[in-house]
């Protein structure tokens, strides 16, 4: 490996500083950064409520652990009501694929409320100074949230195909516009930061832009304290994750986003032939 590349972004630098950003981030920041997120994913699924109504929904009931439950039964149950009409012969095609699409979103809204549910007992958890409760229940959370980014290419891909309206087709459009100045910007930081020489890998240069400072956080000693993470705030990219950028990019970007593809093919230096 490169010895410039290895002195600016050694892999124990890389692990502190993962450490470091987890270490100084509090539960208010925590939670708000899920409920940032939940909230954006909850208001693009096509459902017939708005997220400060399920909130108000889980709200009520907190306290009551029976209440809690017969809360969450009925959230599956609507998915498994779902589930049973595909096995009525007498539906066509046409609305079976409407039911498929419909338990997608199910599946994918069951996701963000579970999530929100652990968000709503943490705070009150940590209202009532119950810390060591607030944090477990933020850890599940946290859990679902992560799901919920996981699942959220294929579930908001079977979303747009709902036939419900072209504004709903129409929002889905604009929303995939929102997050073209972000590729183009973490294409622009893999060439700003390139090493001499070339990036050694993919994988390196990735696990490198994404932990990149922010001065501007770190003045003002707030999350998220990366260049990318400020950027997503900066310019209110929905359904993005400071910490799961490294994986989106992995799994999606890198194939699919011509401006990273062309900006790897032009920083990541070629294996040399034996």
């Amino acid at each position: 490996m490169d010895r410039q590349f290895t002195a600016q972004y050694p892999r124990e630098r890389i692990v502190l500083d993962r450490v470091k950003e987890v270490a100084s981030t509090t539960l208010d920041q925590k939670l708000g950064n899920m409920s940032f997120i939940l909230e954006d994913f909850y208001s693009s699924s096509l459902t017939t409520d708005t997220y400060s109504e399920l909130k108000a929904s889980i709200q009520a009931k907190l306290g009551d652990d029976e209440e809690l439950v017969n809360l969450l039964v009925g959230w599956e149950k609507e998915i498994e009501t779902q589930e049973a009409l595909l096995n009525v012969k007498e539906i066509d095609c046409a609305n079976r694929e409407n039911i498929r699409n419909k338990i997608a979103r199910l599946n994918f809204t069951l996701l963000i409320k579970i999530a929100t549910l652990h968000t709503e007992i943490a705070r009150k958890a940590q209202r009532e100074s119950k810390l060591d409760l607030a944090w477990a229940h933020t850890c599940e959370a946290n859990y679902y949230c992560g799901k919920t980014v996981e699942n959220s290419k294929i579930d908001l891909d079977a979303l747009a195909t709902e036939k419900v309206s072209n504004q709903n087709s129409d929002n889905a459009k604009q929303i995939n516009k929102k997050y073209e100045p972000l590729k183009q910007y973490i294409a622009d930081l893999l060439r700003i930061h390139m090493p001499h020489g070339g990036w050694p890998s993919t994988k390196a240069a990735i696990s490198a832009i994404t932990i990149l400072k922010s001065e501007i956080s770190e003045s003002k000693n707030k999350q998220p304290s990366t260049l990318i993470g400020d950027f997503i705030l900066k310019n209110e990219i929905p359904r993005v994750l400071d910490y799961s950028i490294e994986d989106l990019l992995h799994k999606t970007w890198i194939h699919e986003s011509e401006d990273i593809k062309s900006a790897l093919k032009d920083t990541v230096r070629l294996p040399r032939r034996s």
